[in-house]
């Protein structure tokens, strides 16, 4: 291939996006192990709402939006069993 393409998409904790090889090239994380990595942190009571909420990010029109999503469940969500999972969010 010689010309890199616009955006990979792969979880980024694999190694696989790190711009070694086309240091030009986008990252983009792949949501369905965002999602997981975001409900493993959360107890099992809290996960259902959290996965529609982040549903809702995902399908955003746009990245703002998706932010925006972010910012809201950020203050809503201020205990100590939801820290680490809203830590691990971006969009």
């Amino acid at each position: 291939m010689t010309t890199p393409p616009l955006v990979a998409v792969g979880e980024r904790r694999a190694g696989i996006l790190g711009g070694e090889v086309w240091p030009e090239t986008r990252e983009q994380g792949c949501w369905c192990h965002k999602l997981g990595n975001v409900l493993d942190k959360l107890p099992q009571r809290l996960q259902p709402r959290a996965k529609r909420t982040l549903h809702e990010m995902m399908y955003a029109e746009c990245r703002a939006d998706c932010e925006a999503s972010t910012r809201a469940v950020s203050r809503r969500s201020i205990s100590s069993s939801t820290s680490k999972a809203v830590e691990s969010l971006t969009c």
